[in-house]
């Protein structure tokens, strides 16, 4: 059996997974509210749980759940970072 191997990123797949991942976070603010993170704890704690779901959905070899997972995984980091980025919060001292 063969070594599977990474495939090469170009700027053009960038591109189009940040253009079809605006739109899963535009999605979810739209389910969810598009309130940034209050403090890092409260980030920390929903990574934290979506990361724990990424997990389970691993275990299952389903690549469907594992997707929604990194999807929801990559919009808490993003709400997050917003949240410092912008001074949408205080940052935690």
């Amino acid at each position: 059996m063969s070594k599977p191997e990474r495939v090469h990123i170009t700027k053009k797949i960038i591109n189009e997974a940040v253009g079809r991942f605006k739109k899963i976070v535009a999605g979810r603010l739209y389910q969810k509210g598009s309130g940034a993170f209050i403090n890092n704890h409260e980030t920390l704690g929903i990574i934290t749980e979506e990361y724990y779901e990424l997990i389970e959905a691993v275990k299952t070899d389903d690549d469907e759940k594992v997707l929604h997972e990194l999807q929801d995984v990559g919009v808490a980091c993003i709400l997050g970072w917003i949240g410092i980025v912008l001074g949408w919060r205080k940052i935690d001292k």
